[in-house]
């Protein structure tokens, strides 16, 4: 068969967009505490509950004791089942964490 040109392909592997890890930095917002920053690598599609998990640990912040922490990206609260793609966050984008006062919080 002459004249018929089999079709090229890129040998290179597409890497998963949803394999691929992402470094996420937390900056803590309250007035009366230390504004550190914290880069966390987590994959995109892992739930930001695992984020969330290691900030209480490098806190040294006792969860089930923990006065509520909100964690915001763009001025929304994040949710724990929530991931990165979900989400739209890149990598080296900032979280912010900020404690929630109980005498604040409405009942």
């Amino acid at each position: 068969m002459s004249g018929v040109v089999a079709p090229e392909y890129d040998s290179k592997p597409v890497a998963e967009k949803s394999n691929s890890s992402i470094c996420i930095t937390v900056q803590n917002i309250n007035v009366d505490e230390n504004k550190t920053a914290v880069c966390f690598s987590i994959k995109r599609d892992s739930p930001l509950s695992r984020l969330m998990c290691a900030y209480y640990d490098f806190k040294k912040i006792e969860i089930h004791r923990a006065e509520p922490i909100a964690f915001l990206y763009d001025g929304a609260r994040i949710r724990p089942w929530h991931t990165s793609d979900e989400l739209g966050i890149q990598d080296g984008d900032n979280v912010l964490s900020e404690l929630l006062r109980m005498e604040l919080m409405p009942f």
